[in-house]
């Protein structure tokens, strides 16, 4: 089986669950995602050798704000809180 992950590329000649894969690269199984011939598998699957394989990097992030009031278009990021005084008192 043919196995890419970044810009690096292995080669296997025998079968084994996707899990097995991982192990032997090192790689932790929560940081990709395992593609075989363009299908996304579980680590239970099993990978033949005629296969092709992708690990594709897992990324996490969120929406990061700017604390720039003019890079915000008038919407308030977090760590911003507006202060109203009352003036009827």
């Amino acid at each position: 089986m043919k196995v890419r992950y970044g810009d690096k590329e292995y080669e296997f000649d025998r079968r084994m669950p996707a899990r097995k894969l991982l192990e032997e690269l090192n790689i932790l199984p929560e940081t990709v995602v395992v593609v075989k011939n363009d299908e996304i598998v579980t680590e239970d699957e099993m990978l033949d050798v005629g296969d092709e394989i992708e690990l594709v990097r897992v990324i996490s992030g969120g929406a990061v704000r700017s604390t720039k009031p003019e890079e915000r278009n008038g919407e308030r990021g977090a760590g911003e809180l507006k202060i109203f005084h009352r003036t009827d008192q």
